[in-house]
C-alpha cells in the first residue's frame, strides 16, 4: 500500500486566502515526548510554528479539496473529521527533523491518516 501521493492541479486559492488573512496567532510547535508523556518543545529536532484552527468556514473550504483528493485517487475516499485544522509554518531555516512519534488510530481497525497539505513553489504562503 503506497501511503504517500502526489496529486496535482487541486485548487487551493481560496483556503490561502483564508489562512493569508486569519488573525489568530502562531503558537511554537511541539513534539510529543512518549516517555514523559507530554509535548515540549525541541528547537533542535523542530523549528516551526502552528495554529491549530476550528473556524466552521475554514472547515467548508478542507471539504471542497478534500472531495478534489477523492476524485483524484482512485483507490481512497478521503473524510474531514472537523475537530481542527492545523496550520504549519515553516520559516526560512525552519526544519522538521526526523524523530519517533506514535502514531494515532482507532478501534475497530479504522485506518486514521493525517492529509498534510503543502502547497506548491508558486502559490506558497
Amino acid at each position: 500500500m503506497q501511503s504517500t501521493r502526489a496529486l496535482k492541479n487541486l485548487d487551493v486559492s481560496r483556503i490561502s486566502t483564508f489562512l493569508a488573512e486569519c488573525k489568530q496567532p502562531f503558537q511554537t510547535s511541539h513534539l510529543y515526548d512518549a516517555v514523559e508523556n507530554k509535548k515540549l518543545v525541541d528547537t533542535e529536532r523542530r523549528l516551526s510554528e502552528f495554529r491549530s484552527i476550528t473556524d466552521e468556514r475554514l472547515f467548508d473550504l478542507a471539504e471542497d479539496i478534500v472531495k478534489q483528493l477523492s476524485a483524484q485517487d482512485e483507490s481512497a475516499d478521503f473524510t474531514l473529521v472537523r475537530n481542527d485544522l492545523t496550520h504549519i509554518r515553516y520559516h526560512t531555516g525552519g526544519f522538521f527533523k526526523k524523530h519517533n512519534r506514535p502514531l494515532p488510530f482507532c478501534i475497530r481497525r479504522t485506518r486514521r491518516r493525517r492529509l498534510a497539505a503543502t502547497p506548491s513553489s508558486s502559490a506558497r504562503m
